[in-house]
């Protein structure tokens, strides 16, 4: 497979503004290296340049001129799930609303579920849900 060639000059806009304005890492890096494809550097110069592998960069080429800008971007559902994902919503308001910190409710949830997650990870979830504590109330545990 060959340096990608052909682009679009919308297309190069595009790219560039990937690489200069998109906060996702992962879609700015192979952007940038499809453009620096286009513009006649090797893959040998671009792992250099980028250190990355050859596998990824020809993968990343073969998906951009199979699915083109979409392919830059990271699919829905990849990565580690988390655990918390399957708990029953009405529990864990339940558990959380006379606890005064996150810590306590992470202990609760461990407790009952048996799920082990950092207190950052309890914090998020709990946002999420649009749960406040009320830090006011002692603890009963």
């Amino acid at each position: 497979m060959k340096n990608i060639i052909n682009l679009t000059p919308k297309t190069i806009i595009e790219l560039e503004n990937i690489i200069k304005y998109n906060d996702k890492f992962r879609a700015r890096k192979r952007a940038e290296t499809i453009l620096l494809s286009y513009k006649g550097k090797t893959v040998n110069e671009i792992v250099e340049l980028l250190d990355l592998k050859h596998q990824a960069i020809w993968k990343w080429f073969r998906n951009f001129k199979k699915d083109g800008i979409q392919s830059l971007y990271e699919k829905s559902g990849r990565g580690r799930k988390s655990p918390l994902r399957d708990l029953n919503i009405d529990d864990v308001k339940a558990i959380a609303i006379n606890c005064p910190s996150v810590p306590i409710v992470n202990a609760k949830i461990r407790d009952k579920y048996n799920i082990k997650v950092s207190n950052e990870t309890m914090r998020k979830f709990l946002k999420n849900l649009q749960i406040k504590l009320d830090s006011s109330k002692k603890s009963s545990s």
